[in-house]
């Protein structure tokens, strides 16, 4: 099980509302680009479930909270603060830490820096949940090009080493209810390994290059919003009646 995480993530974000085909043939015929080795990762099924209390308490605090599953079973909680992006560059702290289940009473009982820091903002028996999002993700991680080749010459070298990044190509829906159809996202999300921050150079040119061969929109709102925007909640102006009754089952 992953260990608990305080760090700054950084990433660029991008719809791709035609699909991701076309970025997945892309990184795959681009095994080389920009000073970087592209090397395929993994495939995963993510549920994301968002909590906040009704008064919306951690959304005015500048902050985000997750549960995630993942395929494998394995879940963790996930406190980010919601700051505007610089450009279409996404800095922001991170807080997770693994929970023994994706049970809100598995975050109440957490002890770790997501528990502390929650319990720092709210009272945490008063959450609930307002939505989720169920996403396939395919990675890819980014190696620096030079430290690779000399890597793969040496007994024991590992790629892990040398990663600088990763490319994650999510499909994703938010769940509507019965009768309705899910909306649907398609993003591209490119995120610096902060270990290896002395790359961001490298990453940029790669990035540039991706977005302007796959014509890539720089992403105007992040899953967070589009899950606010898609259920009708307005943490500004309260919550429609039939979004609070849907939320009543948060815990």
């Amino acid at each position: 099980m992953p260990c608990s995480v305080d760090r700054q993530e950084i990433e660029w974000q991008y719809d791709a509302p035609e699909g991701l085909e076309e970025a997945e043939e892309w990184l795959l015929g681009h095994l080389e680009k920009a000073g970087l080795v592209v090397l395929e990762g993994s495939s995963n099924d993510l549920v994301d479930t968002y909590y906040d209390t009704k008064d919306w308490r951690l959304y005015h605090t500048g902050h985000a909270l997750r549960i995630r599953r993942e395929g494998g079973g394995d879940s963790d909680a996930t406190m980010k603060s919601l700051i505007p992006a610089e450009g279409n560059l996404h800095r922001r702290r991170e807080v997770s830490e693994p929970l023994k289940s994706d049970k809100v009473e598995a975050l109440l009982a957490a002890s770790g820096p997501v528990g502390t820091c929650l319990r720092d903002l709210v009272d945490a028996r008063e959450l609930r949940w307002i939505f989720e999002i169920h996403t396939r993700r395919q990675t890819f991680d980014l190696l620096d090009k030079q430290v690779a080749n000399l890597k793969n010459m040496q007994p024991g070298g590992s790629a892990e080493a040398v990663r600088v990044g990763e490319v994650a190509l999510d499909s994703s829906e938010i769940p509507l209810g019965a009768g309705k159809e899910p909306v649907r996202l398609a993003c591209v999300e490119i995120e610096v390994d902060t270990s290896e921050i002395t790359a961001l150079s490298e990453l940029e040119r790669f990035v540039k290059a991706m977005e302007r061969d796959l014509k890539l929109r720089p992403a105007v709102t992040s899953k967070y919003e589009a899950g606010l925007s898609a259920t009708e909640q307005t943490p500004n102006g309260g919550t429609n009646s039939k979004q609070a009754s849907t939320g009543s089952r948060a815990s």
